[in-house]
């Protein structure tokens, strides 16, 4: 018989206890009064007085003694398996909460981590034996039986009540009197009615259940598997799993004969018998059933551990498993590698199930991982599961608020899926559908509106498809430019480059002809040529987009409307072409679209910003060539031709360029009344320009002609081989631009690589290079490296970037937000390095920094933004350490947060986070400090 669980309240205190029998409570307590003081007891509805009868200061426990003695004697003492993991239920009122005692060097645990709720106080119980007691404390330590009952005063007040005074084995069996076969028949009389109510009664039955397991182990599932209620036969099977001595051979027979209904115990039981059968030693002719036993138990516990919210319980059962795996022969593991990936997906279910998503990405991470692994070992179906497990972690990342990490994986279960569709066309359509979906999910949530509607499209597009590919060659062109498209927004090159090819292949090969076809190959030739740049072939995108204006001239290729055959081609020729520093070829180019520009009617739309664009890349390349009055005259131009473009065109966005070319040729001319000569013999000054105009480039937001620039530069100027300081300063320019023009191109590895030659130049000959450039490069590489997740290297790259940031405020040649960003920072490297006493003095000054910035007035929203990143950074440290003040300073971030005037995605982002955190820090119960 188990103990009947009460609460134990004092005027400041209120704990859990459980009735012994005979009006005697066990608890326990860090503030229950002295031996004598007065206590009040509540059992079910009625309450009564009592005081304390015994009591341990060193741990807590006590015995309280009620005024009027209620429920007979029904404690049966247990005595802890020493050294093993036991599984027990905790009493509460809400019922037992089945978990595990965990040995420890100097006691044992209750391992609570799937436990909502306060549990000092409460019993332990293993089938009918009481193990002992949970004690105050974060730890959650116990007090075990055997230790309670060698406290000579705590015995004489069990003895007064009539309790027992000696503990059993939770393998210990009574004598049973009765013929084992005879008692096999009265199994179900034992599980079907009540359980008996008399102690000693309940505790014969237990122990020849307890007899009967051992011999029968598949006639006492049969019949608890029929019981009504858990009675002896269940507490019996608890007290069988619990003892070290039960036989190897017991449990492979409980986990191989598979019983419905017993979930109340037989997830603790799995766990066991997979330990057990993991470190059993068995001849080599039953390491095969051995093997088999070992991970069926493993993945019942996962699975049933998870169907009853025993999350953490059942992640460690999935750890063993996948460890036990790991060991195994790769032709063994094989085997067993579908039973892994499902025993994965059904905890990642249940956790999602409940919301629970941040311990569910964790598994879904495994899960990858093991279909990635039994994909490379040929498993038939792990591809497809891939792919679902791609999605779902999306899915889950998504809901914690990291959303990059969630656009990465759903755009790799797109690739995966296509991938599958390159060998079976007709199959997985939901799948790559639903991927898609959840790539415009997720880019949605970033305010990436345009990739957003692209990948809905696309998925629109699948759907419609059906099953099968289309018999239509142009049905296949429609797909694979839509496809190539939403790959190119989305900044997947090598993806674009490899359908636009297949475009290239099947409008050539496949008949699709006349001007419609002409029109798909001039569309993939210029995808292609912009996919091949992106990833560096630009010599052949040159030819790609060569060959695309050619098929342009044969007419009838109408890209963006009546009148665009040509011009439109030519201008993303043009655009290639200036990137890549080509400038008598970017003239030529730009002179035919001037010259087409006259003989069709531009409009307003897309032919309009092309002859704008044009105008602009004109004016820059003259200037590049010395030709300064003429580049005057082509910058004037293009500034009249942008004036009269509606808002949202594309090349609105350069106009600010153009102007600043515009006043800087006014000034030179002015100086000097003429122009200086063609450069383009002279690699120094030609380097030098280019790297000048890169920096305009990048100022005025045109990444990719700044990167190309920049790139062009640091070929001449290398291969020049001029050492002077000049040429230095140059070359550094030039890599500090392209450092800083990577990142809109996704390119973090090469950020690293720039910013690390521009700074080694800056310190080595270039150091004429303004201090701004030495900043904000070591700003660059700092945000790369943490991007990267390179914390080890990002640390000292943002202690440096801190001191040069901090010299440049000081000399008010640099905002404070700039140092206000740098030492967040490098407070989030610290705590992701888990050195969280070292954040949190960076911390610290990043919030002393955005409260001074916010009290500026200026922007206040952006400051508030500002501020309530970095009170996050203070909050996580803090609450690692744990310092009560987290709770506060994580309120005061969501309150900034929220307080915010204008929304955006990003501050949406920091706000979800900030909300996440403080329910984290708050805890179980989400108290709070108001």
């Amino acid at each position: 018989m188990i103990p009947e669980p009460v609460r134990v309240r004092t005027d400041s205190h209120d704990v859990l206890g459980s009735l012994l029998g005979s009006g005697l409570v066990l608890t326990a307590g860090d503030a229950l009064p002295d031996v004598g003081g007065g206590i009040r007891v509540h059992l079910s509805e009625s309450a009564h007085d009592g005081r304390v009868a015994w009591r341990d200061p060193s741990t807590g426990a006590a015995l309280v003694a009620l005024d009027h003695g209620i429920g007979s004697a029904r404690v049966r003492w247990g005595v802890l398996p020493e050294g093993h993991r036991a599984p027990c239920a905790v009493l509460t009122g809400d019922g037992p909460l089945r978990t595990a005692v965990v040995p420890e060097v100097d006691g044992a645990t209750v391992d609570t981590r799937d436990i909502d709720q306060e549990v000092t106080g409460a019993a332990l119980v293993c089938g009918d034996l009481l193990l002992g007691v949970a004690l105050p404390g974060r730890e959650t330590r116990v007090l075990a039986a055997s230790a309670l009952l060698a406290f000579p005063e705590a015995r004489d007040v069990l003895a007064d009540h009539a309790l027992p005074v000696q503990a059993d084995s939770v393998g210990s069996v009574a004598a049973v009197d009765i013929d084992l076969h005879l008692a096999l028949q009265w199994f179900g009389e034992v599980t079907a009615g009540p359980a008996p109510s008399d102690p000693s009664e309940h505790a014969r039955l237990t122990d020849m259940c307890l007899s009967m397991v051992r011999a029968s182990p598949r006639a006492a599932l049969e019949a608890a598997a029929a019981a009504e209620r858990p009675g002896p036969l269940h507490a019996a099977l608890d007290r069988l799993t619990a003892d070290p001595g039960t036989p190897v051979e017991v449990f492979m027979d409980l986990v191989l004969f598979a019983v419905r209904g017993l979930e109340a115990w037989e997830a603790d039981m799995c766990a066991v018998a997979a330990r057990r059968l993991e470190a059993a030693d068995v001849p080599s002719e039953h390491e095969a059933v051995r093997a088999e036993g070992t991970v069926t138990a493993h993945r019942l516990a996962a699975q049933l551990m998870g169907r009853q919210g025993r999350f953490a319980a059942g992640s460690d059962a999935v750890t063993a498993l996948r460890g036990f795996l790991r060991g195994l022969p790769d032709d063994e593991h094989d085997r067993y590698r579908t039973i892994e990936i499902d025993t994965l997906w059904a905890l990642a279910v249940a956790l999602m199930d409940v919301e629970r998503f941040q311990e569910a990405d964790g598994i879904l991470g495994d899960l990858v991982d093991s279909c990635v692994a039994a994909a490379e070992r040929g498993v038939v179906g792990s591809r497809s599961q891939l792919v679902d497990a791609l999605i779902a972690r999306s899915g889950a990342l998504a809901a914690t608020g990291l959303a990059a990490e969630a656009l990465r994986s759903a755009t790799e279960a797109v690739r995966v899926c296509e991938e599958l569709r390159v060998c079976a066309p007709d199959s997985h359509t939901q799948d790559l559908a639903t991927a898609h979906l959840q790539r415009a999910s997720v880019l949605r949530y970033f305010g990436r509106e345009d990739e957003a509607a692209a990948a809905e499209s696309l998925s629109q597009e699948v759907r419609e498809q059906g099953p099968e590919v289309p018999a239509n060659p142009a049905m296949s062109v429609r797909l694979l430019a839509s496809r190539g498209r939403e790959h190119a927004v989305a900044g997947r090159h090598t993806e674009a480059l490899e359908v636009f090819t297949d475009m290239v292949r099947i409008v050539r090969a496949e008949g699709v002809r006349g001007s419609g076809g002409r029109a798909y190959l001039a569309m993939a030739l210029l995808g292609q040529g912009d996919a091949l740049f992106e990833t560096g072939h630009k010599e052949r995108a040159l030819e790609a987009s060569a060959e695309a204006v050619d098929v342009c001239r044969q007419g009838g290729v109408d890209l963006a409307g009546p009148g665009s055959s040509l011009m439109m081609p030519l201008v993303r020729h043009a655009r290639l072409l200036h990137s890549m520093g080509r400038t008598r070829a970017v003239l030529d180019a730009t002179i035919e679209i001037e010259d087409l520009a006259g003989e069709v009617d531009l409009g307003a739309g897309v032919l309009a910003s092309g002859r704008a664009e044009s105008a602009a890349m004109r004016a820059f390349t003259l200037w590049f060539l010395g030709r300064d009055r003429e580049a005057l005259d082509a910058a004037e131009s293009a500034l009249g031709l942008i004036a009269d473009l509606p808002g949202g065109s594309y090349v609105r966005g350069q106009e600010t360029a153009v102007r600043g070319l515009r006043d800087t040729l006014v000034t030179t001319l002015e100086h000097s009344g003429s122009g200086p000569e063609d450069p383009a013999g002279d690699p120094l000054r030609t380097g030098v320009r280019l790297s000048g105009t890169s920096v305009v480039q990048l100022n005025s937001g045109l990444f990719d002609m700044a990167l190309g620039m920049a790139s062009e530069a640091i070929e001449i100027l290398r291969s020049s081989g001029e050492e002077g300081p000049e040429a230095l300063k140059a070359l550094a320019q030039a890599h500090a631009v392209r450092a800083w023009a990577h990142p809109e191109n996704g390119a973090l590895e090469a950020v690293v690589a720039d910013a690390e030659a521009a700074l080694h130049l800056m310190r080595n000959g270039a150091e004429g290079a303004a201090p701004r450039f030495l900043s904000s490069t070591l700003r660059t590489r700092g945000w790369a490296l943490i991007r990267l997740e390179r914390w080890e290297e990002a640390v000292p790259a943002l202690v440096e970037s801190v001191a040069s940031t901090r010299a440049e405020v000081e000399r008010g040649g640099a905002p404070s937000q700039n140092l206000a960003d740098q030492v967040g920072q490098l407070a989030r490297a610290y705590t992701w390095l888990g050195r969280y006493h070292h954040a949190l003095p960076h911390a610290a000054e990043a919030v002393a920094l955005g409260r001074a910035i916010m009290a500026s007035g200026d922007d206040p929203d952006a400051a508030g933004e500002l501020l309530g990143r970095h009170l996050t950074y203070l909050a996580f440290p803090l609450w690692k350490v744990g310092d009560a003040e987290a709770v506060t300073v994580a309120e005061e971030a969501v309150r900034v947060l929220e307080g915010l005037g204008e929304r955006t995605p990003a501050r949406d982002r920091t706000l979800a986070e900030a909300r996440q955190l403080l329910d984290a820090v708050r805890g179980p119960g989400g108290s709070s400090t108001e």
